[in-house]
């Protein structure tokens, strides 16, 4: 038998191990995550996540996530999306910066 770990759980112990170079793998995960959200995002025309951070001060697991919101008011969420957190909000981040947009 093996213990399974996900990504993310391995960040984490490779963090509060001491492994040598983690912040290595930690700056390339917030990368990728950054370039995956980003990337997300334009396809599904809408806002992406903001900016990665991995804080182990705070006593909780690492979490790497993203948040998504509408890129205009009432813009439906994508299906995809929906399925992945049902229970969230949708509302976009700032409607004054939204009037703005060309």
């Amino acid at each position: 038998m093996s213990k399974m770990l996900t990504f993310q759980e391995m960040l984490v112990a490779a963090h509060e191990s001491e492994m040598p170079g983690v912040e290595k793998f930690l700056r390339d995960a917030c990368e990728l995550h950054e370039q995956l959200g980003s990337a997300l995002a334009d396809h599904l025309e809408i806002d992406g996540p903001v900016r990665c951070e991995f804080d182990p001060g705070d006593g909780v697991d690492l979490a790497l996530m993203g948040g998504f919101a509408p890129r205009e008011n009432g813009q439906p969420v994508p299906p995809v999306l929906e399925e992945c957190d049902p229970d969230a909000d949708w509302e976009p981040r700032c409607i004054d910066s939204m009037a703005e947009r060309p």
